[in-house]
């Protein structure tokens, strides 16, 4: 289910500087998020920007436009 799943994510920066995107799928993003228990019994999750600034994810559009082929290939 998940293997379909691209996340985008989007750092803003300041005002001169044009902002920075980092994609990535499912199976390559989900084992940096760490998750924490909370006193309520919920989770929350936590992803550093370090463990996805770098070249494997910082705009890797590519990794959209195969998701997209993968999706119209099942169709």
């Amino acid at each position: 289910m998940f293997s379909r799943v691209v996340y985008e994510f989007v750092c803003l920066n300041d005002e001169a500087t044009a902002p920075t995107f980092f994609i990535g799928t499912a199976p390559e993003v989900r084992p940096r998020i760490k998750e924490y228990q909370l006193s309520n019994g919920k989770s929350r999750g936590i992803l550093t920007y370090g463990s996805i600034n770098n070249d494997q994810f910082k705009d890797r559009w590519d990794k959209v436009e195969t998701a997209l082929h993968k999706a119209v290939d099942r169709v």
